[in-house]
C-alpha cells in the first residue's frame, strides 16, 4: 500500500514531536509498504527544524519520504501562525503536481490542510482520510476563549465541516466524538476508527544519561534529603492549568514534597513569576530537554502530574501522549480532569481528580505518599503492563492498517 500522510507538524527522531505519524510510517515501512509525509517546515513543536531552501523540498529518514513545504517562522498564537497554517496549505496547492508519487490512501489531520490533502486524494484517485487529534476550532473557542464568529474561527468551522463532508473514513485518538461529527455533517458512522496515541517501547530499552547536570544534580540532592518529587513535564500552556500545581505546591511547602517543571510554553515565565512572588521554595523549574533524556527523569521521581482545564472540550475525550510515556516510567500518576474517558482510573495507575482545584491535588498527592512503596510500585507497574498491551505503536500500526484496508 502507497500511504500520504499530511501532517501539518510532523515530526521525526531527528527532529522532535510530533511524533506520532512518524512512529506510525516507520511500523508501516517495515511491514513493506510505502509512506510519504507531507508537513511543515518550521512547528513550534519541533526541538530541530529542517534546513530547506527551496519552497518544497524532499528527505528521507529511516525509509520514510519526507516532503517538506517552506512556511514562515513564528512564536506563539500569533497572527504568524496563522500565516504558517495558511502557507502551509495554500504552497501545497500550488506545488501539488511535483509530488508526482501514486497514493493509494490520502490521511490528513488538521483542517486547513484539507483542500489540498483533497485536491491529492481526488488526483490520485485514492481513499481520502481525516485523521482527528483535537477538535479544531472547538479547541480554539473553549481553551483560548476565541469567539465562534471570529473570521479565523468561522474559517477554520468551514474546513472542518468541508472535511466531513469529503472524508470516506476517521481515525481519531479521541474516544468519544460520535456526537460531535454527526453534528457537522459526516454520516458514515461505521468508518470511525478509534486509534489511540501510544509508545515506542525501543526508546524506554535504551540507557541515556540526562542532559541537563542541573536536573540530576537538584534530584540526587532532594533524594538525599529525603523529599518526594512531583513532576510536571510537557508544555507551560494555558490547556495544562499549572497554576493549579504551583498553588498546591504553596499548600505543601512545609513538607518533604518538592514540585518539578521541565518543560516550555507561553505560560512558563508567567508561572516562574507567581512561584516566585509567592515565595514558594519547595517549586523549581527547568528547561525543555530531549524526550530519551527525559525517560530517566520521569524514572526518577516519586508522582507524575497532569492537568487540563475544567472545560466541556474533554467530554469527547482526551488522548495526550504524555501519560503513556508517564506510564512506561513506572510511577503512580495523578490526572486532573473531567472527561468522558478515564484512562489512569482503567489502568489502575494513579488518582484521576477534579481539575483546577489546588486543595483536591494537595490531597491525591498525600493520598499517594502516604501509601507503602510496594503499593506504589504495583500502581506504576500496572500503568506499564496498560500501555504495553494497549498502546505500543506496533500494535496500533497494525489496526490502522486493517482499517485502512476496510472496503468502504
Amino acid at each position: 500500500m502507497n500511504i500520504l500522510l499530511i501532517n501539518h507538524y510532523a515530526g521525526s527522531a531527528k527532529h522532535g514531536m510530533e511524533y506520532r505519524p512518524y512512529y506510525l510510517a516507520k511500523e508501516w515501512v517495515s511491514k513493506g509498504h510505502t509512506v510519504t509525509i507531507i508537513a511543515s517546515s518550521f512547528s513550534h513543536l519541533r526541538s530541530t527544524q529542517p534546513v530547506i531552501k527551496k519552497n518544497i523540498e524532499e528527505d528521507n529518514i529511516d525509509g520514510i519520504q519526507y516532503i517538506w513545504i517552506r512556511t514562515n517562522k513564528y512564536s506563539g498564537n500569533s497572527i504568524f501562525r496563522i500565516i504558517n497554517m495558511l502557507s502551509f496549505t495554500l504552497k501545497g496547492i500550488f506545488y501539488n503536481r511535483k509530488i508526482k508519487k501514486k497514493y493509494d490512501k490520502v490521511i490528513f489531520t488538521y483542517p486547513f490542510e484539507v483542500f489540498f490533502a483533497n485536491l491529492l486524494a481526488k488526483r490520485n484517485k485514492a481513499e481520502f482520510i481525516f485523521e482527528i487529534h483535537d477538535l479544531w476550532p472547538l479547541s480554539f473557542i473553549e481553551l483560548g476563549g476565541m469567539s465562534k464568529y471570529n473570521p479565523f474561527v468561522f474559517l477554520m468551522q468551514l474546513c472542518e465541516n468541508f472535511a466531513y463532508k469529503k472524508a470516506d473514513k476517521i481515525s481519531t485518538v479521541l474516544p468519544n466524538i460520535r456526537e460531535h461529527v454527526l453534528s457537522h455533517g459526516y454520516s458514515k458512522l461505521k468508518k470511525i476508527y478509534y486509534i489511540p496515541n501510544g509508545i515506542n517501547i525501543k526508546e524506554w530499552h535504551k540507557k541515556v544519561p540526562i542532559v541537563s547536570n542541573d536536573i540530576q544534580i537538584k534530584i540526587d540532592q532532594l533524594k538525599k534529603e529525603k523529599y518526594k518529587i512531583i513532576l510536571y513535564a510537557g508544555t507551560h500552556g494555558n490547556a495544562n492549568s499549572l497554576n493549579t500545581f504551583i498553588e498546591s505546591a504553596s499548600m505543601m511547602k512545609n513538607e518533604k514534597i518538592f514540585f518539578l517543571l521541565i518543560g516550555s510554553g507561553p505560560q512558563k515565565q508567567k508561572l516562574m513569576k507567581e512561584a516566585s512572588n509567592k515565595n514558594i521554595k519547595n517549586i523549581v523549574f527547568f528547561n525543555s530537554i530531549p524526550k530519551e533524556s527525559l525517560i530517566p527523569v520521569l524514572k526518577q521521581s516519586d508522582i507524575l502530574y497532569i492537568g487540563f482545564k475544567n472545560i466541556s472540550l474533554y467530554k469527547h475525550g482526551i488522548a495526550a501522549n504524555k501519560i503513556f510515556d508517564y506510564m512506561m516510567a513506572e510511577k503512580p500518576i495523578i490526572c486532573a480532569v473531567n472527561s468522558s474517558n478515564d484512562i489512569i482510573s482503567v489502568a489502575k495507575s494513579g488518582l484521576t481528580i477534579e481539575p483546577e482545584n489546588a486543595k483536591i491535588l494537595k490531597d491525591a498527592i498525600r493520598k499517594l505518599i502516604n501509601k507503602k512503596s510496594d503499593e506504589r510500585k504495583k500502581i506504576g507497574l500496572n500503568g506499564k503492563k496498560f500501555v504495553r498491551k494497549n498502546h505500543d505503536y506496533k500494535i496500533l500500526a497494525q489496526i490502522y492498517i486493517k482499517a485502512l484496508y476496510e472496503v468502504i
